[in-house]
């Protein structure tokens, strides 16, 4: 991913023009909104939400985790273990880096002539293949090769799954008395049980309390969502530029109904005008919404803020109401 990710940066800034020229263009046209302080929770993506949505879902996955617990316990000492956590900030501003990088290259070289405006693709996830396919057509079999690191990344997901599985398996459920001398065949089986139903209850009751809760909120929270209209709030865009030399010989248009609609109209608009019609108003809250519909309005960077809060309160809680009153009546011997 990273490989595929330097060779459309470099490709698109010898066709931008030049690194100074992307940063020019996405600067004049509004793309580079880094330091939106709006505390709006509804606002899809702001620099508060961002920075504090992605710390949480940082410290998820660097402290609970299960293959990077695994191998902070294969590590000497805890120094190598913070000095290896140390070491990936620099990393992960790389790789943040590289994306950010891309789409400004793709933004530039298509910044007088988008191809979602034009029906070439219909979703704003496409433009990646989209510029591979009409970019890197002298390439043979490079779009292959970034749709199987694009698969690689999500299998990486289940392998994680699987690794969790396993050790539940090992240290929980293999304990119970009525799971011992289990077959193999039957192993496996309730390996592939547990990947699938989480089973939380062989933990401690308030862990389990607060991850359940906590799951089951942002679940609430995100059905909820999508029972409400929430309209893409999309930057302007343009078609100005647009020539029969555009995109390489080997696109084809797919127009649907509406984009080809869209394109007749653009032959007898001025610029502002089409920015208009390819640009989606911000929709304005009404005064009448209630609690539920300002809560399913969250923007996603908050989920796992919100499922942190919900699993700590919850968990501390629960711990504290069964554990208040028991006393450790386990003998524990010194052995020197």
């Amino acid at each position: 991913m990273i490989g595929c990710s330097i060779m459309i940066i470099i490709h698109g800034f010898f066709i931008a023009k030049g690194p100074l020229n992307v940063f020019e263009v996405t600067k004049e046209r509004d793309r580079l909104d880094f330091f939106n302080f709006n505390m709006d929770p509804t606002l899809r993506v702001s620099t508060v939400s961002a920075t504090l949505g992605q710390l949480f879902m940082t410290l998820s996955m660097f402290g609970c985790q299960q293959n990077l617990v695994q191998r902070y316990f294969s590590m000497d000492s805890q120094k190598q273990v913070e000095k290896a956590l140390w070491l990936t900030i620099p990393l992960t501003i790389f790789l943040f880096s590289l994306s950010w990088i891309v789409g400004m290259v793709i933004f530039t070289v298509y910044a007088d002539c988008d191809p979602r405006a034009l029906g070439y693709i219909s979703e704003i996830d496409e433009i990646i293949p989209f510029y591979i396919e009409d970019r890197f057509y002298f390439l043979p079999g490079f779009m292959g090769l970034v749709l199987a690191t694009l698969f690689n990344s999500g299998l990486s997901i289940v392998s994680n799954l699987n690794s969790i599985s396993t050790v539940a398996w090992e240290d929980f459920v293999s304990q119970i008395p009525i799971f011992k001398g289990t077959s193999e065949k039957n192993q496996l089986w309730c390996i592939k049980i547990i990947s699938k139903s989480n089973i939380y209850f062989l933990f401690k009751q308030g862990a389990a309390a607060g991850i359940i809760s906590s799951h089951l909120v942002t679940l609430f929270i995100i059905l909820g969502s999508l029972s409400i209209a929430k309209e893409p709030n999309y930057l302007q865009v343009s078609t100005e530029g647009c020539t029969n030399t555009t995109f390489s010989p080997y696109i084809e248009p797919i127009f649907d109904i509406q984009y080809n609609q869209y394109k007749m109209s653009f032959l007898n608009k001025t610029h502002d005008e089409i920015s208009s019609v390819l640009s989606t108003p911000e929709v304005e809250s009404s005064s009448t919404d209630d609690i539920l519909t300002m809560l399913y309005s969250i923007t996603y960077m908050y989920y796992s803020l919100l499922g942190t809060f919900v699993t700590v309160f919850v968990g501390v809680i629960v711990s504290y109401m069964t554990g208040k009153n028991k006393t450790d009546t386990k003998n524990y011997i010194q052995i020197n």
